[in-house]
């Protein structure tokens, strides 16, 4: 009902057009973009990664969706090679941020205050189940490369790590690899321009979420990314 009364229809930011996980985020927006267009609907991306996509389907479908578009704001110069190499045409294609740099910083909760210059964050993620250009990682391998790096970092130099989550699914791990880790403590839940204020007393951040990096960007501190998903490489690449 509600695109039958838009007139513009935009999918923003995020790696939308991509099959790493299964190929169930392709099919649903391949679908809102084939009911935007039955409706007389512009079709917008802004900000968008693609890729990896893998398979012939996967490949059709993301064709569609990005011919479909009236515009295309493709966030990185490796998304927009694989959005060439679909073989469509390629006039509505442009170079677009990701709209999450435009998220403005909000203030802490009370008791949220921090100490400038004494902590790092740290971003993880689940990769269990996702597929990878090129070799897998395995998922216990990288939480074991990402608590030695962050023990090895707070021990020599005299900071803090915050294991702070960016998704609901990322609380319960950061609590564990804290605990694993033996440095910092676990941070709450916090809505993203809160993220951006804590950032913003930070040293830098150790992620594996691309918003982990994004937001670092909004707080003006480095990221080092570990790239698990070449989406993080590519933002990485462009910062």
């Amino acid at each position: 009902e509600h695109l039958k009364k838009t007139r513009l229809f935009v999918l923003c930011g995020g790696t939308l057009i991509q099959n790493s996980t299964s190929n169930r985020s392709l099919t649903y927006y391949h679908t809102l973009c084939s009911l935007a267009k039955k409706y007389g609907a512009r079709i917008m991306i802004w900000g968008g990664g693609v890729g990896p996509i893998f398979g012939e389907n996967a490949a059709d479908l993301a064709a569609d969706i990005i011919e479909d578009c009236d515009a295309a704001g493709i966030r990185d110069e490796r998304s927009m090679r694989r959005a060439k190499a679909l073989g469509i045409e390629t006039g509505h294609l442009y170079a677009s941020a990701d709209a999450a740099l435009l998220t403005p910083a909000l203030p802490l909760p009370a008791g949220g205050a921090l100490r400038s210059g004494n902590c790092f964050a740290v971003c993880p993620r689940s990769i269990a189940g996702l597929k990878r250009e090129g070799a897998d990682v395995n998922e216990k391998d990288m939480q074991s490369l990402l608590v030695n790096a962050v023990r090895r970092i707070a021990d020599k130099y005299k900071i803090t790590p915050l294991w702070l989550p960016l998704a609901e699914d990322d609380v319960a791990l950061c609590r564990k690899l804290c605990r694993k880790c033996g440095r910092g403590r676990g941070m709450p839940r916090l809505q993203a321009g809160e993220v951006i204020s804590l950032l913003e007393g930070c040293l830098f951040s150790v992620t594996i979420r691309l918003h982990g990096a994004v937001f670092s960007s909004c707080a003006g501190i480095p990221a080092i990314c570990l790239p698990y998903d070449p989406k993080v490489e590519s933002f990485a690449e462009c910062a």
